[in-house]
């Protein structure tokens, strides 16, 4: 029987195919390594850093302190430096800790337009991305983002998790089917460039924003 000739497109694949069983056959296929730091869970400090950084790279800041009692006292003379009248504190527990300073006379657990500035815990912080994550169940009141024009977020190292997404985890966790009516993601001051392309900070939030965080737990 005469050989036919094929088309030529069904030549090549032909070919190809040949080719493909000759080079694979009786080999062992490597897998590639995976890179540097895969599946390696970070360490409290490095995401402490990490956290610093990135919290840092969009206008806030952070300060980290050994125990609680440190970051109270600092965070008072803090508030006494700067000679605010009012400052805004709905969290109780971190009410009651503040009025053991000299600063007691300055706190108010009720919200007026003209705070200098608001003092708050959160539900967790998000180290991939500088990232607060704050409700209005954890401080009664929705009022404290947008108002306030400086705003000091107090944190333990167990908030603070490696992504926004474990962050928001906890949220889910701590809540269960509770969950709170409000819940913002706060990343860096509030900010626009709507006008005139300029970069305006606090145009509909806090101007400055800080995070004091303590390695100890309340």
């Amino acid at each position: 029987m005469p050989n036919r000739k094929l088309p030529d497109s069904t030549q090549a694949r032909m070919e190809i195919l040949g080719k493909l069983r000759n080079t694979s056959t009786g080999r062992i296929v490597r897998l590639p390594e995976p890179p540097a730091g895969s599946f390696v869970i970070p360490s409290a400090e490095s995401q402490i850093g990490q956290f610093s950084q990135n919290l840092s790279k969009i206008g806030g800041s952070c300060e980290v302190f050994p125990n609680l009692q440190k970051l109270v006292e600092t965070l008072s003379q803090y508030i006494l430096a700067h000679d605010w009248k009012c400052v805004y504190c709905p969290d109780a527990e971190l009410y009651k800790l503040l009025q053991n300073f000299e600063i007691a006379d300055k706190l108010s657990a009720s919200f007026t337009y003209d705070i200098d500035a608001s003092v708050t815990r959160c539900e967790s912080l998000a180290a991939d991305t500088g990232t607060i994550i704050v409700s209005s169940a954890l401080n009664k009141t929705r009022q404290v983002y947008p108002y306030s024009p400086i705003h000091i977020v107090v944190a333990t190292i167990s908030q603070l998790k490696p992504t926004i997404d474990e962050a928001m985890a906890q949220l889910t966790a701590t809540y269960r089917d509770q969950i709170p009516s409000t819940i913002s993601a706060i990343t860096g001051p509030s900010r626009t460039a709507d006008i005139e392309k300029t970069l305006i900070l606090g145009a509909h939030g806090p101007k400055t924003l800080k995070v004091f965080l303590s390695i100890s737990e309340f």
